[in-house]
């Protein structure tokens, strides 16, 4: 099976079944036949073909028609392949060129990446924030429309889960997107910056205008934010880690389960590794005094305040007291 409908993951909740606008749906399908690899050699023959017949007109011109016309060219080159009994054109190029249908589920909670996502709207009632967002893409970009040589690289989007919605494709062939406000990183300073100790600041306030809000549910990582205190349009940008969940009390443990115990990181850490520091042999026991022994729980009872949609959890669960965050 294609990577493409093989990527893990899992909804929470309640399934809610929706009817997608032809242009939410041309959305969609366009966004995951460009991030799909067995689509990739086809994506580069029509670029090719957009260019070749196409010269007279700017690069900038000649990228829109190919994002435009692939995928219905797609379809139709895939079907004459098909037919001329072609072996690349295996069941799930087939199904992919074909598109999914334009009935669709939505969720509002979905576990992946070893982080448990949740809907901004759904935020709102809780507690804890599962909302946040962040995609690094290789995107190629023009500085104006006249510009003639587009700059590729890889571009950090932050963003806000608005939606969540589970693709079918037929034949028990599903793909999930996630829906998101995107600030606006077009312009530095205007929706991201840096401050003065290298913490990534996001104005949530300053949103991209886009056509493209969707990226798939695997690429996604986890940001939560922190307002900044003085300016409060801007808040700190603070990766959350994925840890394993390891549950004390017995056979509720369900080996498949995938919970985000947030462990606060700032984007820019990769900095820490100039630092020469061994963080496996530093030792927390004092030698040079004689010790004492303290008996403590290894857990404490808590109550995780939720939504009350969400089957997989008890009102009153064991959990490390360090991973509800309090905003």
């Amino acid at each position: 099976m294609s990577l493409i409908f093989s990527k893990p993951g899992r909804a929470l909740g309640k399934e809610t079944s929706i009817n997608l606008m032809h242009n939410a749906w041309e959305q969609m399908h366009r966004y995951i036949l460009f991030n799909c690899t067995e689509v990739a050699p086809f994506v580069e023959e029509h670029r090719k073909k957009i260019y070749t017949n196409n010269r007279h007109k700017r690069q900038i011109d000649r990228e829109r028609m190919h994002n435009d016309q692939f995928p219905k060219w797609f379809e139709s080159h895939v079907d004459c392949l098909r037919l001329e009994g072609d072996k690349r054109v295996t069941t799930d190029l087939r199904l992919l060129a074909r598109g999914p249908s334009k009935v669709a589920s939505s969720f509002s909670k979905f576990v992946i990446n070893g982080f448990r996502f949740r809907t901004k709207d759904l935020d709102k009632k809780s507690k804890t924030q599962n909302s946040g967002v962040v995609v690094t893409a290789k995107t190629s970009s023009f500085a104006s429309t006249k510009d003639m040589n587009p700059v590729i690289g890889d571009i950090t989007y932050y963003g806000v889960l608005t939606d969540i919605i589970q693709l079918d494709y037929y034949e028990e062939r599903k793909v999930v997107l996630f829906k998101c406000d995107w600030v606006d990183v077009t312009s530095q300073g205007r929706g991201v910056k840096l401050d003065g100790l290298g913490f990534t600041l996001v104005n949530l306030k300053r949103l991209l205008s886009t056509n493209e809000p969707f990226v798939l549910a695997s690429q996604a990582l986890q940001v939560f934010y922190v307002q900044e205190p003085v300016e409060t349009d801007w808040h700190v940008a603070i990766m959350t880690k994925p840890r394993d969940f390891f549950d004390m009390h017995g056979d509720s443990f369900n080996a498949n389960e995938e919970e985000t115990y947030l462990e606060s990181q700032p984007y820019d850490a990769q900095r820490l590794k100039d630092i020469c520091i061994d963080a496996d042999n530093i030792s927390e026991v004092r030698v040079d005094v004689p010790g004492t022994t303290i008996d403590t729980p290894l857990v404490t009872q808590v109550t995780i305040e939720d939504e009350g949609d969400d089957s997989e959890f008890d009102d009153n669960e064991f959990v490390d007291s360090d991973t509800i965050l309090d905003f």
